[in-house]
C-alpha cells in the first residue's frame, strides 16, 4: 500500500516475498488476523503512517524484523505474536509520537524491542519478550544482541513525554533484560 487510506489487510496467509507487507506514505490501515511469514527481508514493514492498528497477528520466519517501522505516529501495535526473526522482533527507526505498543509475545528473536528513534509520548505495555538471542553476525554487533528491550544509539526523547514503559515481563534473554546503547 502506498498513498491508500481506510485500508483494512485481515484473515491472510502472506509469505516469501521480500517484504510481505510493506505499507508506507498513508493513514488509517488496518493490518489484523494474519499469518505473516517467511519474507527475506521484514514481514510488515511501514513507514510515513498516521493511525496504523497492527492487531492479532502471527509474524515469524524472516530475515530481518517481524514488524519494522520508520516515522509512525499515533498507532496501535497489539496482541500480535512475533517470534523466530532473524532481527529484531518489533523494529522502531527515526520518528515515534504517541504510538502504543502493547500485549505483544516477542520471543526468539535477536532482540524483542529495538528502538531506535525519536520517541515522544509512546507507550510499551504489557509486553512479553522472552528468550531473545544473542547473534555474533548481526548488523549490530554481538554485544547488542540477546535483549528484550533495546535502545539504539539513535534513541532520543523529551523529559516532558517519556515512553511509557511499564507493566511488561521481560526474562530468559540471553544478552540483557533492557539494554542501553553504551554510547549513550
Amino acid at each position: 500500500l502506498d498513498k491508500s487510506s481506510n485500508t483494512i489487510i485481515e484473515n491472510n496467509i502472506i509469505s516469501e516475498a521480500l517484504n510481505n507487507v510493506l505499507v508506507r506514505n498513508v493513514s488509517d490501515v488496518q493490518i489484523k488476523n494474519n499469518y505473516i511469514h517467511n519474507a527475506s527481508k521484514n514481514n510488515i514493514q511501514v513507514q510515513d503512517i498516521n493511525n496504523i492498528l497492527i492487531f492479532n497477528n502471527t509474524v515469524c520466519f524472516n530475515g530481518r524484523s517481524g514488524i519494522e517501522t520508520s516515522n509512525m505516529i499515533n498507532s496501535l501495535i497489539s496482541w500480535n505474536e512475533v517470534y523466530s526473526n532473524e532481527f529484531n522482533g518489533i523494529s522502531i527507526y527515526n520518528e515515534s509520537f504517541n504510538n502504543n505498543v502493547s500485549y505483544n509475545h516477542v520471543y526468539e528473536n535477536t532482540n524483542g524491542i529495538y528502538l531506535n528513534a525519536h520517541s515522544l509520548g509512546d507507550l510499551f505495555l504489557y509486553n512479553t519478550l522472552e528468550y531473545n538471542r544473542m547473534n555474533p553476525d548481526s548488523e549490530l554487533g554481538g554485544f547488542e544482541t540477546g535483549n528484550g528491550f533495546l535502545f539504539g544509539e539513535e534513541f532520543e526523547t523529551s523529559r516532558k513525554q517519556l515512553p511509557d514503559i511499564s507493566y511488561n515481563a521481560l526474562m530468559h534473554n540471553e544478552n540483557f533484560q533492557a539494554k542501553n546503547n553504551p554510547s549513550k
